[in-house]
């Protein structure tokens, strides 16, 4: 490394990356597969702490959004409809001229197919990327374009008002968080330090709690999330632990928020909450969370619904309970499996809870001993209540650990 890297080591991307840096006339260009040492566990989680600074303070960020082999500015592929203008250039040689429609929104390939987003658009890592940054250029396969907070300019001659990139409030996390269980991740284990960057510039201007993807402050609005399922992509658990259940982490799958309305008011309180980091980056790994709430737990007829479908349920308590399941993950983890209950968030969402035997688990900071004597539970589905009042309810509210 001391001695350098051959440039004709490296993709065209990269090549045509040095090319660029070097015309602006910047003199340090950072590139994650260069800078982080590969292979090296403790490197990469502390350089992945820093990506608020590195991608936040860059002067301005490079996006390949076209294949590695064409690198920045290779020649460009038309899609859809053009229009063809053959001139001749000032040496008397024929020439032509293409003109698109709309190059900078989708264009339709081939057949009836739209073309599909550039794959760097589908992976976790360059969201955080994209919105940390305060310039991007980005190579598209139709042309290029420039954002800065000020709008955007398209080669083509378009200009857009500015969006909602550096809006932050807990809409645009929630909508952030949307956008990134969209996307795909090589290791299942990174979906937490993937997103630790923007999590550290949020908690900077927030100053807030951060615990395993959720933020303290309106907690009870981020736990009231679903699994959507999808022809590509069915919601299941990862193979080892990465987040506690209560977390949208804790699932690979397309996540929807329930929307919440100026009417609606929790129905539940946190007597505390903790996650246990697994590393250095507080806001990257953990081993361990939980959270203790006080509220309407109600037990399910065992066996109302599965987890195959959306299914409706219906309680044995006075009243009953109606609503629509979104289970976590297609897995059967509710039948045959011990007591099902549902702990009610608000008036329009709940959570299907089953108990969990953890062992002793001891909590940092000198939090209580949550043991075998406590009924734990660990969350299995969402659920969307309908057709039911609070004018009758008469239960009384219990308090129980979720892990």
């Amino acid at each position: 490394m001391k001695d350098g890297i051959p440039t004709t080591d490296l993709s065209p991307t990269l090549q045509d990356a040095i090319k660029l840096t070097r015309y602006m006339g910047v003199l340090y260009l950072w590139i994650d597969s260069i800078c982080i040492i590969q292979d090296s566990k403790a490197d990469w989680e502390e350089e992945s702490a820093k990506m608020a600074s590195y991608y936040g303070d860059a002067l301005f960020t490079i996006t390949g959004a076209r294949e590695k082999s064409k690198g920045l500015f290779g020649e460009r592929e038309f899609y859809g409809p053009y229009c063809k203008l053959d001139i001749m250039s000032e040496d008397y040689r024929p020439q032509s001229i293409y003109f698109l429609p709309h190059p900078h929104a989708p264009v339709r390939a081939q057949g009836n197919a739209f073309l599909p987003p550039a794959k760097i658009y589908s992976r976790g890592w360059t969201l955080q990327e994209d919105l940390l940054s305060p310039r991007v250029i980005s190579f598209e396969e139709t042309q290029t374009y420039f954002r800065t907070p000020m709008g955007e300019w398209y080669e083509c001659g378009t200009v857009k008002p500015p969006g909602k990139m550096h809006d932050q409030s807990l809409d645009r996390w929630l909508s952030i968080v949307e956008d990134y269980s969209r996307r795909y991740l090589t290791d299942e284990d990174d979906k937490l330090p993937a997103l630790s960057g923007l999590a550290a510039d949020y908690q900077r201007k927030w100053n807030d709690r951060y615990l395993a993807g959720v933020w303290q402050r309106q907690l009870w609005k981020q736990l009231q999330w679903y699994a959507v399922p999808s022809n590509y992509r069915i919601p299941c658990r990862p193979s080892k632990y990465r987040a506690p259940s209560w977390s949208w982490a804790s699932i690979d799958g397309l996540i929807n928020f329930e929307p919440i309305g100026n009417q609606l008011e929790s129905l539940f309180d946190v007597s505390w909450a903790e996650v246990i980091a697994a590393g250095i980056d507080l806001r990257g790994r953990v081993s361990d969370g939980a959270l203790q709430v006080t509220g309407y737990l109600v037990e399910c007829f065992h066996g109302a619904f599965d987890m195959e479908n959306d299914i409706d349920f219906i309680t044995n308590s006075d009243p009953e309970i109606g609503g629509l399941v979104r289970p976590d993950a297609f897995l059967p983890e509710i039948i045959g499996r011990g007591r099902a209950h549902l702990f009610i968030l608000s008036k329009s969402f709940g959570i299907i809870l089953q108990e969990f035997r953890h062992g002793e688990w001891q909590a940092r900071r000198g939090r209580p001993l949550i043991s075998e004597i406590c009924t734990i539970y660990k969350r299995i589905a969402g659920v969307q209540l309908q057709n039911w009042s609070m004018r009758n309810i008469s239960w009384p509210k219990s308090m129980i650990y979720i892990l």
